[in-house]
């Protein structure tokens, strides 16, 4: 689970983001500090995925990147990167821009 809140200060906009998970053999929520040697999370409203941050894929580890649409309404960019290892919240700019009348979604094509 990705929880996040977005607070507007003055020229700014600050991002606080919680990552747990289940623990079902306690059968509680736990705090995530960090993911899977080389993970990333891709969080959506329409899809989340989980992929490995392989050299070259432009995909930073130990990160969760998120999607919304509402998000431009209060920040400069709808894609927003997390890390886990130290704490910071940057905007991703999107080639080409994005439309507010849809949701961004994350495409994961299989190599199968």
């Amino acid at each position: 689970v990705v929880q996040r809140e977005y607070s507007v200060r003055r020229d700014a906009v600050e991002v606080e983001v919680e990552v747990s998970r289940f623990a079902a053999e306690e059968r509680k929520w736990e705090a995530v500090e960090e993911l899977a040697a080389g993970e990333a999370l891709f969080v959506g409203s329409v899809v989340s995925v989980a992929a490995r941050a392989t050299e070259g894929s432009g995909i930073r580890g130990n990160c969760v990147y998120m999607a919304r649409r509402e998000v431009e309404l209060i920040a400069p960019h709808a894609i927003g990167v997390y890390s886990l290892a130290d704490g910071e919240a940057d905007g991703l700019a999107i080639s080409g821009g994005h439309s507010l009348a849809a949701e961004p979604v994350w495409i994961a094509p299989s190599l199968a």
